[in-house]
């Protein structure tokens, strides 16, 4: 992506406006992967975000049997998986080897990492690689899911981010708002600490 595709993204509001340039240089010397699960598009809109700024591919986390569409079902179905650590089977493991820089993204679900991105992890030898975990959450922080990414990493990461998001507990018709947003070019609406976000993406190098 040139400048001047660039700044038609930061026009139309897309990529954000005080991005360094050196920084942007730096990270594309790296090959980057974005990998995240996300179920009511809240991951997918910080990880499509992400990916305009600085480049990279987006792969999507999937399980393999799809998880419920009533809210207090999946709470049900979360709250079981989270505190037993069950890893999910996934549709697709994906392929890291050819990345050097991996952002992984991931809900927080009973204060902890969605299960699915807990599967993703445990499925890959992430070692030599730079790591950069985001969190979405409703505003209650991102819980046990930073350690438990460590314990399942066998290492410490760079740095994450918490991206304050919509609840689906005040609003169980999420995903249609959001992908509403989406097709009328206003996903980043959803995301509430934008600010954070954009600095958050800065100080990576």
């Amino acid at each position: 992506m040139n400048r001047r595709d660039v700044m038609k993204l930061i026009s139309a509001g897309i990529v954000l406006p005080n991005i360094s340039w050196a920084s942007l240089s730096n990270m594309k010397k790296e090959k980057i992967l974005i990998a995240y699960f996300s179920r009511t598009k809240n991951t997918f809109i910080a990880a499509d975000l992400i990916q305009k700024n600085i480049g990279g591919a987006l792969f999507e986390i999937e399980t393999a049997e799809k998880y419920p569409t009533n809210y207090q079902e999946m709470v049900n179905i979360g709250q079981i998986q989270t505190e037993n650590k069950i890893k999910p089977k996934l549709k697709n493991n994906g392929n890291i080897a050819a990345y050097d820089v991996i952002f992984i993204g991931s809900p927080i679900w009973n204060s902890r990492l969605a299960p699915p991105v807990a599967s993703f992890i445990a499925a890959h030898n992430f070692h030599g690689k730079k790591i950069y975990p985001f969190f979405t959450n409703a505003g209650f922080g991102t819980g046990y899911a930073p350690e438990y990414i460590k314990e399942l990493l066998g290492f410490n990461y760079e740095t994450d981010v918490s991206i304050k998001t919509d609840s689906e507990k005040n609003k169980h018709n999420l995903l249609k708002i959001n992908q509403e947003r989406i097709k009328n070019n206003q996903a980043t609406v959803a995301i509430k600490n934008v600010d954070e976000l954009q600095k958050w993406i800065e100080e990576i190098k």
